[in-house]
């Protein structure tokens, strides 16, 4: 007699399309539809019913209670579905990426550039050194920034892990030195994401070992800047977006190209004197916030 394959529902960020690709690809469920938390509305509520009602496991990535959508808030959907709900973490982890951050000003939103809404705080800084909006000696990096970035980023995550039912954060910390697990803090490789997915799969009694199969890296559309040393694991190029000065002081950005890390800094230059207007400290925001940026 034919088993019907069980039917799985992903919900979660940017994450949640490769783990329901990869999952579907042990040939042993469904996948249904993910649920991307990012792109979902309440007026959303009523058609992402129908997918948690349909699902036989419910993979619902960790959100904070005041999340919006009410509706996708982790805790209420394990509240409502504890037989067939699996709590799974945003795979996060600013180790690889210290200098990273989005950039936001307080009342005109994200601050765009070559990497769209991410920035590399060691460009900006010789940004405003070079426009005279910060000397150099009033500028000094804290010893150890990036390890104690990577420390701070790490146990964040593990603190999140206690609300889960997997963890992903001995993965990372047992990977050895120079092995890429992140594009950005938030696009892990699919090395990464497969081992996730095993973990959540398994967590119904099964064993299921997901293969890669060389398949292109789901999250690799922007490939930033990792620690910039001799003997960096990270070679050129980059990859990013072109940048469009508009007459208005705007940036807008389209398409994707490759950079070298010569061609990156000359663009988020162009980018930060194009605002230089917006460029007021008081008046920015980064995350995430693993050490001070100035």
């Amino acid at each position: 007699m034919q088993v019907t394959p069980k039917k799985i529902l992903v919900i979660g960020n940017c994450q949640a399309r490769p783990v329901a690709k990869l999952m579907q690809g042990t040939g042993s469920f469904d996948c249904l539809p993910p649920i991307l938390l990012q792109l979902s509305r309440p007026e959303h509520a009523g058609q992402h019913q129908t997918l948690i009602d349909a699902a036989d496991i419910i993979f619902a990535q960790l959100t904070v209670d005041t999340f919006e959508p009410a509706h996708l808030r982790s805790s209420q959907i394990k509240s409502q579905y504890p037989d067939k709900t699996i709590i799974w973490p945003n795979v996060f982890y600013s180790g690889q990426q210290p200098y990273l951050r989005y950039m936001t000003h307080l009342t005109e939103g994200r601050i765009l550039g070559p990497l769209e809404a991410l920035h590399d705080i060691r460009i900006f800084r010789k940004w405003l050194i070079q426009s005279g909006r910060l000397r150099q000696a009033d500028w000094v990096e804290a010893p150890g920034f990036m390890e104690s970035a990577g420390a701070a980023s790490l146990q964040e995550l593990k603190s999140r892990e206690q609300k889960c039912d997997v963890a992903v954060s001995d993965l990372i910390q047992d990977t050895p030195e120079g092995e890429r697990l992140f594009f950005t803090f938030n696009h892990p490789s699919n090395w990464l994401l497969a081992r996730v997915s095993e973990r959540m799969l398994n967590q119904r009694g099964a064993s299921y070992v997901i293969e890669e199969k060389n398949d292109p890296e789901y999250l690799s559309r922007y490939i930033a800047p990792s620690v910039w040393t001799g003997n960096t694991a990270y070679p050129e190029p980059f990859r990013g977006v072109n940048v469009v000065l508009k007459d208005d002081k705007t940036v807008e950005v389209e398409g994707l190209r490759e950079y070298t890390l010569h061609e990156l800094e000359d663009a988020f230059m162009a980018c930060y004197e194009h605002l230089e207007n917006m460029m007021v400290k008081d008046k920015l925001r980064f995350t995430p916030n693993f050490g001070e940026v100035f």
